[in-house]
């Protein structure tokens, strides 16, 4: 039986090698053999000939695997629901009448996206389609149980159950590395592949017997593969930890692709969109929202109102915050919606890899369900937690995944719920950055947290002291540079920045019982009642009343930051 599947495989090869040119564009050279076969067996629709290396939707997806079905059986739509006593429901779904779709779900092979939807211009992640192959595989009457693969990233994800088969008679193939990215976005060129592949397999009609030789295999392209993205000597990495005050916004550029986690509060809006246009970012890759909280998504609808977005990623898909439902809206204007991941869900932003580590089903707290990954690039690492608190870390910690990492996004701004010393213990970072505001009224960051990345002897980095933090690599190192205030140690300040300077002056303000007496060794000369501050030199110090004198010992950026400006004649 095996040297007829190994004629029958060669056949098909020969057949892909003998197929004249069709006109299809965009195909990748790994692909185009196999998808003018594809085209030329009537396989692909018209429609889809045409950029075919852009995401493919889950109509098209219904499409053409339909056709699948109907050349694998022999049997046409109406005929095969007839012979399985089944009907169509015309309106099962609200956003779409579309027969292929109604028909692959009427045969259980495509299923809707909730609350009555099908969301037809929404994409399939790999792992989604390795499920689909599956299902058709066993209607086709093939057995596909009691086959295994060697993928390290899906252990525990619902996929590692639906790979066996398609992945041991070479349907699909992995990403390299012994790695499957179950929730990277499928291409219409890998989708069409797929399929033609599926095509030779189950027109065959065989089962278990129809597994490959080794040898049959290593003749066969590997597309997803060959297109693992490699560091190169242009390769670049940079993260823009972004000063939105009591909220969260970073961006990860990594060789022109863009990928923005949270936005910050709705305030930020404008942030947002200044920051994408200065730094000509005109399409981000993928936005990771990482729980509904108004200081994470407000400011993203902003973000969307400059840049389009390829892949949206929130850990729920409805929420009655008005900045979510905002965040929601934009994303339809562009005919997109929200993938709800799962913990071992990985893709690439440029050369770097991004695995999702958490959430797991069933939590409903949105903090404790916050999205939480791991960005690698090259040898450096980087950990990114959202609001997660101290249950989630353990979970994250049981679950076996790498946390090692050399830069960590602290979790929730510091609260004392995280950034345990157990958590901290296990990811070992040399660099840590919290996101938070200078007056916030919720004492982050505590004792607690400084004190946990203190003991490890993490360098500390905080935007309400450090405004934006731009963190970059070269594969080996880590770098930052700041904004303002690099000399000032960070773990010195236990709460907002701003509020510690507002203390200190109330403390001042106390001691100082009478301004008349000068403090010669002041800095500078601050009036209380307009707010601006001075050289003790300047000749408007002279014209100020004695009893809104500040005599400041400290920083112009400390005066600034709490909400004095400099004189325009001295120009302090």
């Amino acid at each position: 039986m095996k040297k007829i599947l190994s004629v029958l495989l060669a056949s098909l090869f020969l057949f892909v090698a003998a197929v004249p040119s069709i006109a299809v564009t965009g195909a990748s050279a790994w692909a185009e053999a196999e998808i003018n076969a594809a085209v030329s067996a009537g396989l692909v629709p018209e429609a889809l000939q045409k950029n075919v290396n852009q995401p493919i939707s889950r109509s098209s997806v219904s499409d053409m695997f339909l056709i699948l079905i109907e050349k694998a059986t022999g049997k046409q739509a109406d005929q095969l629901l007839s012979s399985r006593n089944l009907t169509i429901q015309d309106d099962v779904f609200s956003d779409t009448d579309r027969k292929s779709v109604l028909v692959m779900n009427a045969l259980g092979v495509i299923n809707g996206t909730g609350s009555g939807k099908f969301s037809p211009d929404g994409t399939l992640t790999r792992a989604q389609i390795a499920a689909i192959i599956n299902r058709i595989a066993r209607l086709t009457g093939v057995t596909t149980d009691g086959y295994t693969h060697s993928f390290t990233d899906v252990e525990g994800n619902w996929v590692s159950a639906e790979l066996g088969w398609p992945s041991s008679v070479g349907i699909i193939n992995g990403v390299g590395a012994g790695k499957f990215n179950p929730g990277g976005e499928l291409t219409a060129e890998q989708a069409i592949v797929i399929t033609y592949r599926a095509l030779g397999v189950l027109g065959n009609k065989e089962t278990k017997e129809t597994k490959e030789t080794k040898e049959t295999k290593e003749t066969r392209s590997t597309p997803e593969a060959e297109q693992v993205p490699t560091m190169t000597p242009e390769s670049t990495f940079e993260i823009y930890f972004l000063d939105v005050g009591q909220g969260d916004a970073a961006c990860v550029i990594c060789d022109g692709h863009a990928m923005l986690i949270d936005g910050g509060s709705k305030s930020k809006s404008d942030l947002m969109y200044s920051f994408l246009k200065s730094h000509s970012i005109t399409h981000l890759d993928y936005i990771v929202a990482s729980h509904p909280d108004a200081d994470h998504v407000g400011g993203l609808a902003g973000a969307l109102n400059y840049a389009t977005v390829g892949t949206a990623y929130c850990n729920v898909t409805s929420d009655d915050t008005e900045p979510f439902k905002d965040f929601v809206k934009y994303l339809k204007k562009q005919n997109k919606e929200i993938t709800v991941p799962s913990a071992g869900d990985s893709f690439y932003l440029g050369c770097a890899t991004v695995t999702i580590l958490y959430p797991n089903a069933g939590e409903t707290k949105t903090d404790n369900t916050s999205i939480a990954l791991r960005i690698e690039y090259g040898k450096t690492s980087f950990l990114f937690t959202g609001d997660c608190e101290s249950g989630d870390e353990s979970a994250i910690l049981k679950s076996g995944y790498t946390v090692r990492s050399d830069v960590l996004k602290v979790a929730h701004h510091g609260s004392k719920y995280s950034t345990t010393a157990e958590f901290v213990k296990a990811v070992k970072p040399s660099y840590a950055v919290i996101s938070v505001g200078g007056n916030n009224s919720y004492g982050h960051p505590t004792s607690d947290v400084l004190t946990n990345l203190h003991d490890r002897g993490a360098k500390l980095y905080r935007t309400d002291i450090n405004g934006d933090v731009h963190c970059t690599s070269d594969g080996t190192t880590v770098r930052f540079d700041v904004e303002k205030n690099k000399d000032i140690d960070t773990y010195s300040v236990i709460g907002g920045y701003k509020t510690y300077l507002e203390e200190q002056h109330a403390q001042e303000t106390e001691e100082i019982i009478d301004r008349t007496i000068p403090d010669e060794s002041a800095d500078y000369i601050a009036n209380t009642n307009t707010h601006k501050f001075h050289y003790p030199s300047c000749s408007s110090v002279d014209a100020m009343k004695e009893s809104n004198k500040w005599y400041f010992t400290g920083t112009r950026d400390e005066l600034i930051a709490l909400g004095y400006e400099p004189c325009k004649r001295c120009n302090p």
